[in-house]
């Protein structure tokens, strides 16, 4: 594999894992809140922040633009943050149900500037690359369909902008 194949693979597993990541956190916090609430329990959060960015190589990340590494730094110290507050926190259930939806909110454009940064980042390397970058648009485009890079479509929406 080229240097150039490396970078397209790394941009999607970012792309994909943030994605991926993101839709766990928002689609699946009436359970882990449920659980967290009735059980006291925190061991299930492990599940739910599982991702691929902790496992990356720093070897890796180099051959990222700036903008992707600033951008990937921003939304994985975010979820670090989230993780941290619910695996500390002493608040009572209805407070850390209503302080993580307000985190879920915030998240979203940070996720959406991730995925713009990846998006640009491919169109450098990858010219026939020409997802739209519109940041008020819910859908971020398709992702070319060759073999270097399969289709991936996006459906990141901001309706919980409060």
């Amino acid at each position: 594999m080229n240097t150039k194949e490396i970078t397209q693979n790394i941009l999607l597993l970012l792309k994909l894992d943030s994605k991926r990541l993101y839709d766990r956190i928002k689609y699946r916090s009436p359970e882990y809140l449920s659980i967290f609430s009735n059980k006291r329990t925190r061991e299930h959060f492990r599940e739910i922040f599982k991702n691929r960015y902790d496992s990356i190589e720093i070897e890796d990340l180099k051959l990222c633009s700036e903008s992707v590494i600033r951008n990937v730094d921003e939304f994985y110290h975010f979820v670090d943050e989230m993780k941290w507050y619910l695996n500390t926190t002493e608040d009572m259930p209805n407070t850390v149900d209503d302080k993580i939806h307000k985190l879920i909110a915030k998240m979203n454009p940070i996720l959406i500037e991730l995925h713009t940064a990846i998006d640009m980042n491919f169109r450098e390397i990858a010219p026939k690359y020409s997802a739209p970058v519109d940041r008020d648009s819910n859908d971020m485009g398709d992702l070319p369909e060759t073999p270097d890079f399969p289709p991936f479509k996006e459906e990141i929406n901001s309706d919980e902008e409060n």
